[in-house]
């Protein structure tokens, strides 16, 4: 029966060492396996699922540093402690090169290698979280987490996948705040050869000037007044990885040039050190600023901006692209729904028409904030009109005069697009929408509209909302009698 604290593999030809550990052990609390060769230990070690393998370096049929090799190819994160009556130092070394988590030398008191025994076990269980997260987080920017309906997201994707398939260096991401440039980043990061290195982001404007530096490269002790200690940079950091420039176009310019030459010599030097170090990494730069008016006007190298502008990847604005609303609207829902625990089908016709309207000017993220807050407050499983927030409804002078709210201000002005249309359109598209929202009910939107139900289907007769054969009784009275319930 396996065990909660960890499964223990101990390998030792010696009979009694092997006697002698599984007892101790198992009075610990571990499940524990033992072989005395290495085909034993190896055959063990493939059936079952251990934690922790206790090796000893010197087997009558085989070489444990051999054995060590094959283990931590079949499972990277198994836990190896070598174990071994020699002490020459190379043999240590050579074994923690091949990936031994410690060595000990025989004899050896129990209670130290209890002690290693429980780091190891505590060492496999992070590792093992670690490389969840990074499966998890991997999968957070697959291509299919992309949405794109409209072609010219279709297109951008189409750049996206020959970027992944290249060994482009440098890459070059422009759009505005909220229209995904981080997502495309790390899909292109995630997809490609690095994909298992890091992915190291930095906001160039969120570090003062004096500090930037010293964050990208690094520095030595002692070369200001509070390096108490050398620190490696992120430079450094994502070595083998991708090093993401978020708003490049705040960098100041002196900086602008040391990034030129790592760019260029793939060659970097920290802060008050002498030598460079090579670099290896791929540059994903992005900015919602025109890179080339900022050239234009002194801001930014203009080297810099063609070393970057290789492979230039623009992504447009959410209004541009109005396409995209209904499947980004969807997306979000299911992600939301396996977040919140909910079971939200999705929006009404009226909701979906109120979004397809807006300008979005936060872009995708104001869109995905706005399905968030809807989830959120919805005790219901579609969301409507009222569970959007009031900034994305109409907001007009008119509303405010006939639907008085608690808001502390109103707009001052009739929107733009009801400017030159006849009163006749307006006051039919009133009616439609107002009937639509009461499913129909005929008093109820009468009431909505401060009309009596009367006044309202001799509307309805009048635009033709209703059939001829519903025409209202209403022969004795005029259309003035009627307008007079308004």
């Amino acid at each position: 029966m396996s065990c909660a604290k960890g499964k223990i593999l101990v390998i030792d030809d010696e009979k009694l060492i092997c006697w002698s550990l599984e007892k101790d052990l198992v009075k610990e609390g571990y499940d524990v396996l033992t072989a005395q060769s290495s085909a034993e230990g190896l055959r063990l070690f493939e059936r079952e699922a251990v934690d922790v393998v206790l090796l000893d370096i010197q087997l009558q049929d085989g070489d444990g540093k051999a054995l060590l090799k094959t283990m931590r190819v079949s499972d990277p994160l198994v836990s190896v402690i070598m174990v071994t009556a020699n002490d020459e130092i190379q043999t240590a070394v050579e074994c923690m090169h091949a990936g031994a988590f410690t060595y000990l030398h025989k004899p050896f008191k129990f209670e130290g290698l209890l002690l290693n025994v429980e780091k190891a076990v505590e060492s496999r269980i992070l590792r093992k979280k670690v490389q969840e997260w990074e499966f998890l987080e991997r999968g957070k920017y697959d291509f299919s987490n992309v949405v794109s309906e409209s072609p010219s997201m279709k297109a951008i994707l189409d750049l996206v996948r020959r970027i992944v398939d290249s060994e482009a260096s440098t890459v070059l991401i422009q759009g505005e705040s909220g229209t995904g440039k981080d997502l495309i980043a790390r899909t292109i990061h995630y997809a490609g050869r690095r994909g298992n290195k890091p992915f190291v982001s930095i906001n160039c404007a969120a570090i003062p000037d004096t500090l930037l530096e010293s964050e990208l490269f690094g520095h030595q002790k002692g070369a200001f007044t509070d390096a108490r200690q050398t620190k490696k940079g992120l430079v450094e950091e994502a070595s083998g990885g991708t090093l993401f420039l978020d708003e490049i176009g705040d960098m100041s310019r002196e900086l602008q040039s040391k990034l030129l030459h790592l760019i260029d010599q793939k060659k970097f030097r920290k802060v008050g050190d002498v030598k460079e170090q090579d670099a290896d990494i791929r540059i994903i730069a992005a900015t919602n600023k025109d890179l080339k008016r900022e050239v234009s006007e002194g801001r930014f190298r203009e080297d810099l901006y063609y070393r970057l502008h290789v492979v230039p990847i623009d992504i447009p604005p959410l209004r541009d692209r109005k396409e995209d609303v209904p499947a980004l609207v969807s997306f979000f829902i299911a992600h939301f729904n396996q977040e919140f625990r909910k079971s939200i089908k999705g929006l009404s016709s009226e909701a979906i028409e109120i979004l397809m309207k807006y300008n979005w000017p936060g872009n995708v993220r104001e869109l995905k904030n706005v399905i968030e807050r809807a989830m959120i407050l919805n005790q219901e499983d579609i969301i409507r009109p009222e569970h959007c927030p009031s900034e994305i409804e109409c907001r007009c002078i008119l509303k405010d005069t006939f639907r008085p709210t608690d808001r502390e201000t109103t707009s001052q002005q009739l929107p733009s697009c009801l400017v030159g249309i006849p009163l006749e359109a307006i006051e039919k598209q009133v009616i439609q929408l107002t009937m639509q929202r009461t499913d129909g009910n005929q008093s109820q939107a009468a009431k909505l509209l401060g009309i009596g139900r009367d006044a309202l289907r001799y509307k309805m007769q009048k635009f033709e909302l209703i059939p001829a054969e519903e025409k209202p009784k209403i022969e004795n009275e005029s259309p003035a009698e009627i307008q007079a319930d308004y």
